[in-house]
Order: structure tokens, then C-alpha cells, then sequence
């Protein structure tokens, strides 16, 4: 956000606003028209980040934050259609949100991978 900021000569608030703003109506947009999509084979997947700092670095931050840490991306997806996304943890309860959000459970479950579903224990 600050390479935006100086780039375009804007204060690093009207960035942050500006984002915060398209974020609101890109999620309206897309519950709009993804909602109830009839999706033949969704793929979920999951991508490892981290928030403020690694895990092994949590602990000596000088000022913690809530969440601070590793956090994972999941992702529902239909050929090229982007279905269901969450960001939380790596455990079955967070997958089954992506599952639920826009109606992926309710859909026939031998098109979906069921692994994080059904929290069955993980590999990294």
C-alpha cells in the first residue's frame, strides 16, 4: 500500500479506504452472482501465510498482535471460478466454512474432495 501511495502521490489512508471499499463491494458482487453456481467438480485447496510474524517469531514481538502467526488460505474452486475462500487455520472446522459459505456441502459429495471436510488428521 505505501508503493501505491507514492506512486500515485495519495495519502496511505485514501489507499487503505480506497482497498477497504473495493474489498466491500467485490464480496456483494460475488456472494451476488456465485451464490447457488452449479459447479460439476470443486477443488478445495489451502496456502500457508502468516500474519505480523512466523510462529517461531510470535513470542518475541515487541508489540503481539491478536492472530499474529501462521494462517491459511482456503479455496474453493470450479475450473476457473472462485466459489468459496475463508483465511484461518489448517483444521477441519475451517475447511468445512469453505464447504458451507456459498453452499458447497449442500452439493453432491462425491464431487468434492471431502479430505479437510471431514477433519480427518493432516500431513504437512
Amino acid at each position: 500500500m505505501r508503493s501505491v501511495s507514492r506512486l500515485t502521490d495519495t495519502s496511505i489512508n485514501t489507499v487503505s479506504k480506497l482497498l477497504e471499499d473495493a474489498g466491500r463491494f467485490r464480496s456483494g458482487f460475488h456472494d451476488l452472482k456465485v451464490r447457488g453456481a452449479k459447479a460439476k467438480r470443486v477443488q478445495v485447496n489451502e496456502v500457508w501465510s502468516f500474519c505480523a510474524a512466523k510462529d517461531k517469531n510470535v513470542a518475541n514481538m515487541k508489540t503481539p498482535v491478536e492472530g499474529a502467526g501462521s494462517v491459511w488460505t482456503w479455496t474453493a474452486i470450479e475450473a476457473k471460478l472462485l466459489i468459496s475462500h475463508f483465511v484461518g487455520g489448517r483444521d477441519g472446522e475451517c475447511a468445512k466454512v469453505v464447504y458451507r459459505r456459498y453452499g458447497v456441502a449442500d452439493r453432491d459429495p462425491n464431487s468434492i474432495d471431502q479430505r479437510w471436510a471431514s477433519g480427518l488428521p493432516r500431513s504437512h
